[in-house]
């Protein structure tokens, strides 16, 4: 009978203790949940930044290519590229296939570049130099959305492998994201 005393007095005292442990750990669950989910947000908002700012840059650089080819015969192969690298963004759909097509924006727009260094008539176009101001002003917009983008992923992944957030995003289906964006200068 004694036994059973001590048993009684040991549930009645877990019971309130695993009451109190649960209700704070539901409230912790939510919470870390919610973060989660404000994250994500920041991201996908951050990455709709970066894509106006590309979309725009591709606009430019696309100019940028024509004005090259209609100025330099040089020019008309790497006009091309540019042009093939712009619709490979229009195309694009997921994060990592825009960030692709980006580069091949960027290489493209490198050789166009290059014609215009050994081409005088085309380093004199003013409508190739006015281009070229308005693509270096879109590379800052593009490089400080791809920080903004880069940061809030970056501190997403960190938070969902740390203790309590592993668990809860295990749970929620909160998974690694790893579409960064590269940081380096074109």
């Amino acid at each position: 009978m004694e036994n059973i005393s001590w048993k009684l007095k040991a549930a009645l005292i877990a019971a309130p203790v695993l009451l109190v442990a649960a209700i704070g750990g539901r409230g912790t669950f939510v919470r870390v949940r919610q973060d989660l989910a404000r994250q994500r947000t920041a991201i996908e908002t951050a990455w709709q930044q970066v894509n106006a700012a590309l979309e725009e840059r591709s606009g430019l650089v696309r100019s940028l290519g024509e004005a090259a080819r209609a100025a330099s015969r040089e020019a008309a192969g790497p006009a091309g590229e540019v042009a093939e690298a712009s619709a490979a963004l229009a195309r694009s759909t997921t994060p990592r296939e825009r960030i692709e097509a980006n580069r091949l924006i960027s290489d493209a727009l490198a050789k166009v570049l290059l014609c215009a260094e050994k081409d005088r008539r085309l380093a004199s176009d003013r409508t190739f130099i006015r281009l070229g101001e308005q693509v270096r002003d879109s590379e800052e917009r593009v490089a400080e959305a791809r920080r903004k983008y880069n940061e809030n992923l970056e501190h997403y992944n960190a938070r969902i492998q740390q203790f309590p957030s592993n668990l809860v995003a295990r749970i929620s289906g909160f998974e690694r994201n790893d579409a960064y964006f590269q940081t380096e200068p074109f």
